[in-house]
């Protein structure tokens, strides 16, 4: 091999790192899976404790049960679909799903714990409010870092909708409103990117 040649193959894998360094995001199902879902669950939620559904307060727990088993199936259906894509293993769509599951593991120990305090007298029922603000925050957190790590300065609006829902659901704790805030919380952070993202996902190897 030539040196002209070398340095054209050096110059080649340096152009290909770059591409897949600003690859586009490649998650946006999952966000449109669960933001779909997570809104229609938190709009039920309203509906029990505001009174507007026939269903009484005993219907929650199987509603968010049902809600983390259709999501965890989803979620494994959608991921068989993501694999091989051009830029799914890119250094940024990489780290951002590690972001991702390292809140959603860190909100699953929040909800546990609450769960177990709860369940041994521990805590108060209305600790099952601070979930939710909760929850967006790490919506938050996770666009923000998204937003650093692929140099997409868009994504900071999601987070910023995810910010003001958390604010806004805290400052409601506890009153059904609350619930609707973050309906349509979730859906600006969560649904509406996810389909701005899926939009430019990439369809082929270029």
């Amino acid at each position: 091999m030539t040196q002209d040649e070398l340095q054209a193959d050096i110059a080649y894998l340096r152009t290909m790192a770059e591409a897949g360094a600003d690859a586009p995001p490649t998650g946006g199902r999952f966000a449109v899976w669960w933001g779909a879902l997570t809104t229609l669950t938190l709009t039920a939620h309203w509906a029990v404790v505001s009174g507007q559904s026939p269903f009484g307060y005993d219907a929650l727990m199987p509603l968010w049960l049902g809600f983390a088993a259709i999501g965890a199936i989803g979620s494994v259906i959608l991921g068989r679909t993501v694999r091989g894509k051009p830029g799914a293993g890119a250094a940024g769509n990489r780290m951002a799903v590690a972001v991702w599951i390292a809140t959603a593991g860190a909100l699953l120990c929040y909800f546990a714990t609450v769960l177990a305090g709860v369940s041994i007298g521990r805590l108060e029922l209305s600790m099952f409010d601070t979930i939710l603000p909760i929850a967006l925050l790490t919506y938050g957190v996770g666009w923000l870092s998204s937003a650093l790590m692929m140099r997409r300065a868009w994504l900071a609006l999601p987070a910023g909708a995810a910010l003001a829902g958390m604010a806004g659901s805290l400052l409601f704790l506890s009153e059904p409103v609350m619930y609707l805030i973050g309906a349509a919380s979730v859906a600006a952070a969560a649904l509406l990117p996810g389909l701005v993202q899926m939009m430019t996902e990439p369809r082929d190897l270029v």
